[in-house]
């Protein structure tokens, strides 16, 4: 990956909340019916995973709407009580999105490069 490559994308504060809220609400929903794969007994730190998942997903969509508004997010939809298998749909490809997060402020270029990159290469 090159510098050119990276995608920086702002949200304004309001659209920003929007999702935050829409992700704790759904973590909230969601919780019982999540594997705990990690095997993390505390519930609250669950919430803030789930959520953490669903705030870069709402990132995402966002971002698809704005730029590429063919990515399908409703075929791909599954209620909260359901295992989900991929997130949207784009160029006839299946796309799931993994999160890490990192607190960073004003990173660097160099910094940036250095972030895990989550994009699995399986097509062309």
């Amino acid at each position: 990956m090159s510098p050119e490559e990276v995608i920086e994308f702002c949200l304004e504060p309001d659209v920003y909340s929007q999702i935050c809220r829409s992700a704790v609400h759904y973590a909230l929903l969601s919780l019982p019916f999540t594997t705990n794969r990690m095997q993390i007994n505390d519930l609250q730190q669950r919430v803030v995973n789930i959520a953490k998942g669903k705030i870069a997903e709402g990132m995402v969509r966002e971002f698809c709407r704005r730029y590429a508004p063919s990515a399908d997010f409703e075929t791909t939809a599954t209620p909260y009580y359901q295992v989900d298998k991929r997130d949207f749909l784009f160029r006839c490809l299946e796309w799931d999105i993994k999160t890490n997060f990192y607190s960073i402020e004003n990173p660097s270029s160099e910094q940036v490069m250095d972030f895990p990159a989550l994009v699995p290469n399986r097509s062309d």
